[in-house]
């Protein structure tokens, strides 16, 4: 009978003060001061590459269970090339490797980043063991919007590119930094131009690029409303979709900018507190299955929303009523039903433009993979992983955090009786 050998590393057995291996004596000396055991969460085992699917058949085997199809990997900061398969028993997971480049020696030399604590010292260390250039690989970070916000907004947007720029990301098509936004729809409400600070397919409002830079003539954000609005300087508030008491920081201030505005309009599918108070105008809103028009992932796929349930009662659709009150006020927007927005869009935004519905159909469609994604604008000048990167003290009070609020913080979770009771009560987060 031929002899399979093999290098076992069982995940019980790594912790912080002992790591085994099969094949020396002296890992526990190598390797005293990288604890990285408790990343594994099953059995490591390494072989020859053609001895693979016998040791995980002869698993299966003695054991019972089922295995994964083999698949090639680089698990290592350098360059490296192994087969892999999972193996799952009753008596526990086994991850079996057949490296084709030399096997990671001590086992630590094969960490993942768990332990990452300071990035560029991680970065200079993997540099150091001959990873001077990283491959191109589709990576792709996650991030949330509330790390480019606030204070340390600066500082959060240094440490993404400086990451992007470690990894090789730049260039390297399918690799990116993706946003998740705090709303659903956060990108293709940006992209659309509702923002203080730029207009369709964010480009500079007409005002600005006229040479106004005032924040008056710009537009005002979140907190600039209610500071016009409790000063006097605002007189008028719509709320589309928005409850500022309940979904905005700075709780004092929109108490004192709502009690002050004169007239407030609000077009809400829920009646929540602060609405109830303080709205002189209640538009009802569609639910999401109601809703007509298109969403934007945050990969930057456009996607159609069809209605999957009728409108009960006075509800009417969102662009049916923005455009009645904009005709009330004199301005003809043209619309007269949803493909007609949507259509109005696509015109607005130049790297959507040519889009249409029925392009979009049902699988939707990725607009940076498209002709007209070469007239996305692009970064201002200075922007780079070079900025300042010192964060700055948080405030000692929580007025700043009073608007971060949980993922059940909704009004569809408090108002559904099935889902109520994951609504969390005046709880900061």
């Amino acid at each position: 009978m031929r002899t399979i050998k093999v290098a076992v590393i069982g995940a019980t057995l790594l912790g912080s003060g002992f790591d085994g291996l099969a094949a020396s004596d002296n890992v526990t000396d190598r390797t005293a001061s990288v604890a990285v055991g408790a990343q594994y969460d099953s059995t490591h085992i390494y072989v020859a590459p053609g001895d693979l699917d016998r040791l995980t058949d002869s698993l299966v085997a003695t054991f019972g269970g089922t295995k994964s199809r083999p698949t090639a990997l680089s698990v290592t900061p350098t360059p490296s090339e192994t087969a892999f398969e999972f193996v799952f028993t009753p008596v526990g997971t086994f991850s079996v490797f057949g490296f084709k480049t030399p096997i990671p020696y001590p086992f630590g030399a094969e960490r993942t980043g768990y332990l990452v604590t300071n990035f560029d010292a991680a970065v200079k260390a993997a540099r150091a063991d001959g990873a001077d250039e990283a491959p191109p690989r589709e990576v792709v970070v996650l991030w949330a919007e509330r790390l480019t916000a606030g204070p340390n907004a600066a500082a959060g947007a240094t440490a993404l590119l400086r990451i992007a720029d470690s990894l090789a990301m730049p260039g390297v098509d399918g690799a990116g930094l993706l946003e998740v936004p705090v709303a659903s729809n956060g990108r293709g409400l940006r992209e659309a131009g509702v923002l203080p600070n730029a207009g369709p397919g964010l480009a500079e409002p007409a005002s600005t690029a006229a040479g106004s830079s005032s924040l008056s003539s710009s537009g005002r954000d979140a907190q600039a409303i209610a500071e016009g609005l409790a000063a006097g300087e605002l007189a008028a508030l719509y709320l589309l979709h928005s409850d500022p008491l309940r979904d905005l920081p700075e709780h004092e201030l929109w108490e004192r900018a709502l009690a002050s505005a004169s007239t407030v309009v609000a077009h809400s599918a829920f009646l929540t507190e602060g609405i109830r108070e303080h709205a002189d105008v209640i538009f009802p809103a569609e639910a999401y299955a109601e809703k007509e028009g298109t969403v934007v992932h945050p990969d930057g796929r456009v996607q159609r929303l069809r209605p999957a349930i009728a409108r009960p009662g006075a509800v009417r659709a969102e662009w049916h009523v923005l455009s009645d009150l904009a005709l009330q006020l004199g301005l003809d927007l043209d619309v007269l039903s949803g493909a007609m927005a949507s259509a109005q869009l696509f015109d607005a935004v130049p790297f959507y433009e040519g889009l249409t519905l029925e392009e979009i159909g049902g699988r939707g469609v990725r607009w940076q993979e498209r002709a007209s994604a070469s007239a996305f604008p692009p970064a201002p000048d200075g922007v780079s992983g070079d900025g300042a990167s010192e964060l700055v003290e948080p405030p000692e009070d929580a007025a700043a955090v009073d608007g971060y609020r949980s993922v059940w913080d909704a009004p569809e979770v408090e108002f559904s009786p099935s889902l109520e009771f994951l609504f969390p009560h005046k709880q900061l987060v």
